[in-house]
């Protein structure tokens, strides 16, 4: 078989300070680097969560600690965050990167809590 089995379980641990739900989407990101016309980049976002999001990408120079500002939409609202890679690794043919938002925004934590509560 390809594919693990979901497990089910409810007393497996999730380690998780927030709720994420899947977030598809097509978008940009530009690594955060000492090069003035570093490239912006596609990306396809996978979740969200008040705490940060993943996306895919086929930039094989990721890595932990890297920083990146990215552009995404969630509900009406056209977001540019900068967030911190927490890690990197391969899926498929591309890179999939778990990231941390970098600062605390009240405004964009209301927006994911009201993504978040209509996806559920």
């Amino acid at each position: 078989m390809f594919f693990k089995k979901n497990n089910t379980n409810k007393s497996s641990s999730n380690n998780r300070l927030h709720e994420r739900v899947e977030f598809i989407q097509a978008t940009y990101f530009k690594a955060q680097s000492g090069e003035p016309n570093s490239n912006v980049e596609e990306c396809y976002l996978n979740n969200i969560s008040i705490g940060g999001l993943s996306f895919d990408s086929k930039n094989e120079s990721l890595k932990e600690g890297d920083k990146i500002f990215i552009m995404y939409t969630v509900g009406s609202e056209v977001r540019k965050d900068e967030l911190v890679i927490k890690h990197a690794k391969r899926v498929f043919n591309n890179w999939r990167c778990g990231c941390e938002f970098s600062d605390s925004d009240i405004i964009r934590n209301d927006i994911i809590k009201e993504y978040i509560t209509s996806n559920n």
